[in-house]
């Protein structure tokens, strides 16, 4: 894939056909890979411009089309990746690694080996199916094993969810089935889930967290 002269605006999968499908599975998966986009690709593209999808249905950057957004005096306006994907984290991780080697994907994936500090994804009222159209998607934050790492990957693993990433329940203390980021209309569509989160909170629970909010 490299740049074209039109934007196709890439976009994820819409919802599909089926509805009220139903559905009481309730599934927790951690990642063990990820690709932040630092490097480059076979032909020396840089991997993060193929990586996420358009969220502002705009192609910054691409032929006459400009920012979706006012950007500040103090900074500098970034095209988006192909097709209009805005990945601006994965481009800052790519300057962060090429400054310093070892700061992008490949720190991440050490940090997989330990438990902590990892973003843990659950699906609820899912169907089981290729097809879901509706589905609650809730985010945590791993403060670790309750055994010890690396993780067995194997459905057995324990996690230690931060609490800062609950809302409390009925009797003021955190309660894992109220998450503080969710999206209760996600769906499933030819195997692939899709969730939109307005804010996404990133960060390691040793240090302080980062709030990225995001529009499209």
């Amino acid at each position: 894939m490299g740049p074209s002269s039109s934007c196709k605006h890439a976009t994820p999968p819409p919802p599909p056909a089926i509805t009220n499908a139903g559905g009481d599975l309730d599934i927790v998966v951690a990642p063990y890979s990820i690709a932040l986009g630092d490097g480059n690709d076979a032909l020396l593209h840089p991997l993060w411009k193929s990586i996420g999808y358009d969220l502002d249905h705009t192609c910054t950057g691409e032929g006459v089309e400009g920012p979706s957004c006012v950007v500040p005096s103090w900074a500098v306006q970034v095209a988006d990746g192909f097709d209009g994907r805005d990945n601006a984290l994965g481009s800052f991780v790519n300057y962060l690694a090429a400054a310093s080697p070892g700061s992008g994907t490949e720190d991440e994936l050490l940090r997989m080996k330990t438990g902590r500090g990892i973003q843990l994804v659950r699906i609820r009222n899912y169907n089981g199916q290729a097809d879901d159209d509706q589905v609650e998607v809730d985010v945590y934050v791993s403060y670790g094993l309750t055994d010890a790492p690396p993780p067995k990957n194997d459905g057995t693993d324990r996690w230690v969810v931060a609490s800062d990433w609950l809302r409390a329940g009925a009797d003021g203390q955190p309660n894992i089935d109220l998450p503080k980021y969710f999206d209760d209309k996600a769906y499933v569509t030819n195997g692939m889930m899709v969730s939109h989160f307005d804010t996404w909170v990133v960060g390691d629970p040793s240090r302080s967290w980062q709030r990225l909010t995001t529009f499209g």
